[in-house]
């Protein structure tokens, strides 16, 4: 624990596959059998569950309902990419850091909702063409500060809806830049 004496033996426990023998901090649960992590011994095979992260802006009590999933994914069409692997967090900051960079909050604002409103209207099926094609345009077409970026992984983020993501993350629920960046060039 916190103390540097006192083990953590409530915690740390593994799904392992099979009937683990030997064991003293072993027990079953409806899912399978959990051994205690210092008594895992070569060979053993764990299961792990991915961390994984959601967020919604909750702008009204009640929009803490919308927040319920399906085969691992949120209900409804326009926000399914929810929810997101831990280890995705790197690509949001990055992302978010060429969007920021480059384009001002009004621009960026206004990309993410062209492509949305084309998301609403189109209801485009995964690797529909002329979204994809549309994305492309509309980046490409953004006035970017210091020349176009290397924009590969901002259109797949677009096209998938993980952009419309990023952007509710920082700008609608982080606050970021809402003090510390003029609308417009800087």
């Amino acid at each position: 624990m916190g103390d540097d004496v006192t083990d953590d033996v409530w915690y740390p426990y593994f799904y392992v596959t099979g009937v683990p023998k030997g064991r003293s901090r072993a027990f079953k649960d409806p899912k399978g059998w959990l051994v205690y992590v210092t008594e895992l011994k070569k060979g053993d095979k764990v299961k792990v569950t991915p961390s994984r992260f959601d967020f919604e802006f909750l702008d009204t009590s009640s929009r803490r309902f919308e927040v319920s999933y399906e085969n691992g994914k949120r209900r409804g069409p326009f926000k399914s990419t929810r929810s997101y692997l831990l280890e995705e967090l790197d690509d949001f900051e990055e992302l978010w850091g060429v969007l920021w960079k480059g384009l001002a909050r009004s621009q960026i604002k206004n990309v993410i909702e062209l492509i949305e409103t084309k998301r609403e209207e189109w209801l485009p099926e995964k690797g529909n063409e002329v979204f994809q094609k549309f994305v492309h345009d509309v980046l490409h077409n953004a006035n970017w500060k210091n020349g176009m970026p290397e924009i590969d992984k901002l259109e797949k983020a677009a096209v998938s809806g993980k952009l419309r993501d990023i952007v509710e993350l920082h700008m609608d629920i982080l606050k970021d830049g809402i003090n510390n960046k003029k609308e417009g060039f800087e």
